[in-house]
Formats: C-alpha cells, structure tokens, sequence
C-alpha cells in the first residue's frame, strides 16, 4: 500500500513538472492575437480605351549584398524546467528511501 502511494505520489509530481514547464518551454510561439482588415475598394467601370501596359516595376529597390542574418546562436534558457524536473525527481527518490527505511527490519 505504501508503495502504491509513494509511486502515486511521484508520479503527481512529475505531471505537475510538466504542467509547470510546458507554458515556460513554449513562451515564444504563442500567436499574434491583431488582425488588421482592410476594405476591399469597388470596381469602377470598364475602360473602354486601349491602355499601353506599363513596364513592371522592380520588386525590390536595393538589392542585398553579403549573407543573409539568420537569427544567430541558440536561444538563452534559463533551465527553470530543468530545475523543477529535478526537484521532481529528488522528491521521488526521497519518499522511496524513506519508504525503504520505515520498511526495513530491525534486528539486534
């Protein structure tokens, strides 16, 4: 019975470490929440004179030179996750050896 609890135990507070550490882990990915409409303008009549087409337009004015930046090294993380999986798992470890020395028998 005691095993059985102190498993139940451990186990609570690992999904409670994921809990924790799920929304630290994806803090960067969350959605923009703005949406921008802009009105869609009527149609106007038909031209009915012939238009010369004009030449297109270039689509970037200033052409880049060099590499392109792509966002340098890895992300800084500060390893709270880490921590509280840890701490987990240290509790867990705990409540079996005392699980283990409440169980062993004395003998003198």
């Amino acid at each position: 019975m005691n095993l059985v609890r102190t498993l139940g135990t451990g186990a609570a507070l690992a999904a409670a470490a994921l809990v924790i550490a799920t929304p630290m882990a994806s803090a960067d990915q969350q959605p923009s929440s703005t949406v921008t409409v802009s009105p869609t303008p009527a149609p106007g009549p038909p031209s009915t004179a012939a238009t010369k087409p004009k030449a297109p337009a270039p689509q970037v004015r200033e052409l880049p030179k060099g590499a392109p930046e792509t966002g340098g090294g890895p992300e800084d993380t500060s390893g709270v996750a880490l921590w509280v999986v840890g701490a987990a798992g240290a509790a867990t470890v705990g409540a079996g050896g005392m699980l283990a020395l409440r169980r062993r028998r004395v003998t003198n």
